[in-house]
């Protein structure tokens, strides 16, 4: 007898990820960090041969044993991966919280990864929960004064947070213990001081290690989940791993780093929010190469004992891609590059309010910067020290850094300056702290700099005008210096800006830029003719995603587009396999007026025929930025 659920295995394949092996780089595309829409990918053989599409939904109705049809579900996440990670598969996750770690058994192949995906939403997100809830009375017992104990604690947890805060480590005398710290004593439990009864305080003790964790493994993907108060690491990758895709998740409050990557190759890591880690958002280790970090934010991660934590962490780790990320408000560097992570390439990323500096780095070699941003650093914009020789900065903007601190712009230590390079670039600062640092002599402006060293001879002193640099909006305003003034024939220049914005010519600005494009723009954000009327927030903002609605959603026939935009501009629509293969355009350019935008959806390819079963993107191209979201076609 068939088990329950097993004569409609075909139905159930209707929500499968029937493109999954679509979505997989070569290894030179990816090396080179291109976009999904320059995918190459497998053949209809390889398509059709895929396994088949598990689901796991923690609510009732769901079984340890599964066997994972949409009405008999797995219960949880590592239960499935158990009895399905034959590459090619897909986990398809629901919306929930999953008290568990995500260790993954095996490997995917070459265009047919295993895949792990969450069919959440902002609104009902799926949580892989690294914490267990201590919020409860009956869990605690006084000790001694204002110390209580939880006696079920029987492990050594690495974090303990208290109404939304992570407590420090107590290591003395436990009836000395201050508020607000733990202390793990064998035997007796979890001791804690915050000040009362911790019950009324919201406790959550670390108990999984990772959220995540891939011990060499490869051509694994893993997408849309929220990673919660994991008691070290996030997403962990170790040693051997190459191939795999981390994208669009959200790493909350991990104890230790968001995401790691050690000693791994051709890795992608897009797309995802690291917010409040005890150390690095991400961090690159041990011969980690070959991999593109991109349009990741990394924000307010804070080591509670020492300052060290940084938005992103290189050591150790060549010839590495980073393009058009956030790091912002980090206890130490937005973006740290050290220890022989000689010739990485960073494209278009923004660095704002650290601690220390925006772009630092630190005994490595042959770096190089392309229209970057780094604003209001507590230390420089751009640092070089160490022997960092050989690194290169142009077309970046680096303004009001180190102004409460007596540093620069852009310091760069006499044993770092052999090889260096810099030119079409903006410095600036609102009051009279000089720019630019060499050694320990200090130039007042752009030409006083360039009249010693011959760098940055079409370099600017001057505001660049920035729309809401305060709140993380680097668009430019009109009459910035930066328009129409970038340099598009150095190495590495992209076509498009870090919103996926082509370069467009200002009629208002000369064309005073170098290259083939003279009127492409400096900085990060390509000025868009009459789009900057309100500020907006990173294009990795989960607020951006949930502005694009698809409806219904499962679709079976039909589905309509719906999406709003603050001002004109071009508007492009595409849908796309898990390949980034554009299978169907509904908008191709063109000029689009603000305002509430629908738009109808026949379920068809541009061949004309009905677009198979499975899970689709949206991508909308607008003057506000990029906005996406999934689309589940049933047959």
């Amino acid at each position: 007898m068939r088990p329950r659920g097993q004569g409609r295995r075909a139905e159930a394949c209707a929500l499968a990820l029937v493109c999954a092996g679509l979505m997989t780089w070569t290894a030179a595309a990816r090396g080179q960090g291109d976009a999904p829409d320059t995918t190459v990918v497998t053949g209809v053989t390889a398509v059709e041969a895929l396994p088949e599409t598990v689901f796991v939904d923690g609510s009732a109705g769901c079984s340890p044993a599964g066997p994972g049809a949409p009405d008999s579900p797995y219960c949880t996440i590592s239960d499935a991966l158990s009895a399905h990670h034959a590459p090619g598969t897909v986990i398809l996750v629901k919306p929930g919280t999953y008290p568990e770690q995500i260790t993954v058994p095996a490997s995917g192949l070459a265009g047919q990864p295993l895949t792990l995906l969450a069919a959440g939403t902002p609104g009902e997100p799926v949580v892989v929960a690294g914490a267990d809830d201590f919020g409860k009375a009956g869990l605690w017992a006084p000790l001694r004064g204002d110390v209580w104990v939880a006696r079920s604690v029987t492990w050594v947890p690495r974090q303990v947070r208290a109404r939304g805060q992570r407590l420090l480590q107590w290591t003395g005398v436990v009836d000395d213990m201050p508020v607000n710290q733990f202390q793990y004593l064998a035997g007796t439990g979890l001791c804690v001081n915050v000040g009362g009864d911790p019950a009324l305080a919201e406790v959550h003790v670390g108990r999984r290690r990772y959220g995540a964790y891939l011990p060499d493994r490869s051509y694994v993907r893993i997408e849309g989940f929220t990673f919660l108060e994991s008691d070290d690491r996030g997403v962990q990758l170790n040693a051997g791993c190459t191939g795999d895709d981390v994208a669009g998740n959200t790493v909350r409050w991990a104890g230790h780093i968001g995401i790691q990557a050690i000693g791994t190759t051709d890795t992608r890591i897009a797309g995802n929010k690291v917010v409040g880690c005890g150390d690095h958002g991400i961090s690159l280790v041990t011969g980690t190469t070959a991999c593109t970090i991109e349009g990741n934010e990394s924000t307010a991660n804070a080591d509670p004992a020492t300052r060290r934590a940084n938005g992103i962490y290189l050591s150790g780790s060549p010839r590495n891609t980073i393009r058009g990320n956030f790091w912002h408000h980090n206890q130490d560097s937005g973006q740290q590059i050290q220890s022989s992570s000689d010739s990485v390439v960073s494209i278009q990323n923004v660095s704002w309010a650290n601690g220390d500096h925006g772009f630092d780095h630190l005994y490595t070699i042959g770096v190089v910067h392309v229209g970057d941003v780094a604003y209001g650093n507590a230390l420089d914009g751009f640092s070089f020290e160490g022997g960092s020789t050989g690194c290169s900065v142009h077309d970046c903007i680096a303004v009001e850094n180190g102004l409460a601190t007596n540093e620069a712009d852009l310091w760069v230590e006499e044993a770092s300056m052999s090889g260096f390079d810099s030119d079409d670039n903006i410095f600036w600062n609102s009051t009279s702290q000089p720019p630019i640092k060499r050694g320990l002599a200090r130039y007042a402006d752009v030409s006083a700099w360039s009249a010693t060293s011959g760098l940055d001879t079409r370099s600017t002193w001057a505001d660049p005008l920035f729309v809401d640099p305060a709140n993380g909006d680097f668009r430019l305003h009109e009459g910035s210096p930066a328009i129409d003034d970038a340099n598009s024939s150095v190495p590495y220049w992209p076509a498009t800006d870090a919103a996926g914005n082509p370069r467009v010519d200002d009629p208002q600005s000369p064309d005073r830029g170098v290259g083939a494009v003279s009127y492409a723009d400096r900085g990060a954000f390509e000025y868009q003719v009459d789009s900057v009327s309100t500020a907006s927030a990173p294009p990795t903002d989960p607020q951006r995603a949930a502005a694009l609605r698809v409806l219904p959603n499962p679709a079976r026939v039909h589905a309509e587009i719906r999406f709003a935009t603050h001002g004109s501009g071009p508007l492009s629509i595409g849908v796309y396999d898990l390949g980034g293969r554009c299978v169907r355009t509904l908008r191709a350019g063109g000029q689009a007026a603000g305002g509430d935008q629908r738009f109808a959806l026949d379920l068809r390819g541009d061949d004309g025929r009905r677009l198979k079963a499975g899970i689709y993107f949206i991508r909308v191209q607008c003057a506000d930025g990029p906005l996406s979201s999934r689309l589940l076609l049933l047959r």
